[in-house]
């Protein structure tokens, strides 16, 4: 009997969490130096830790990132705005080819491994929770990074589209799951804003025409 009842939509997906403006800001500051360049750039290009862990400095091309190792499957360019562009560059004195990686462990504190390795599975685990603890921030894990980009993204009026391609994803139909609630309030704002206006109210000039016979 119950296979015959209709699901509620979207009943089953969480909410991601996000950290405000504000909230991130502080994250990155507390951040160990050479995480902190893995918080930058996962906060302004919304890429997932493995794809910003796999990038080689030839990855980034003219204002772009290709991700070429993606989740799906399937190699995409991240176009970077101004903070973007700062936070992912050729670093200083490292020559372009296909083995230097952008992001490298560097001196981390306290870290388990060597500090030339490049980042492996779960290393980010500990300096994001030193960082949250820094930053008197609730534990979240790196993945939420990728939330935040999106959440304000879509709350400064990023298209679906574009938002979506920047991702990784096909069609805004994941941007639509994941984020529907924001993309809601947005439009209801959107609407309070341009929605065209004529003065009705209270205080309106606007009065009564006589009827005119013919």
């Amino acid at each position: 009997m119950w296979a015959q009842v209709a699901r509620f939509r979207n009943v089953e997906t969480a909410r991601p969490r996000f950290l405000e403006h504000h909230e991130a800001v502080r994250l990155v500051n507390a951040s160990d130096p050479a995480f902190r360049s893995l918080v930058q750039a996962a906060l302004v290009t919304g890429a997932r830790y493995g794809e910003l862990t796999g990038l080689r400095v030839d990855d980034y091309r003219s204002g772009k990132l290709h991700v070429g190792d993606s989740k799906s499957g399937k190699a995409r360019w991240i176009t970077l705005a101004g903070d973007g562009r700062f936070a992912i560059r050729q670093p200083d004195g490292r020559a372009s080819g296909r083995r230097n990686h952008v992001f490298e462990t560097g001196a981390v504190q306290e870290s388990r491994w060597s500090k030339t390795s490049r980042w492996g599975e779960s290393h980010q685990q500990e300096p994001m929770e030193r960082a949250c603890e820094r930053a008197a921030i609730e534990a979240l894990g790196f993945h939420q990074l990728r939330h935040t980009y999106a959440s304000l993204s879509l709350m400064s009026g990023m298209p679906l589209i574009v938002l979506a391609r920047n991702l990784g994803h096909g069609d805004t139909r994941m941007v639509e799951r994941h984020y529907g609630h924001l993309l809601q309030s947005y439009q209801d704002q959107m609407i309070e804003a341009h929605a065209p206006k004529f003065g009705f109210g209270e205080g309106s000039k606007v009065t009564a025409t006589a009827s005119v016979r013919g």
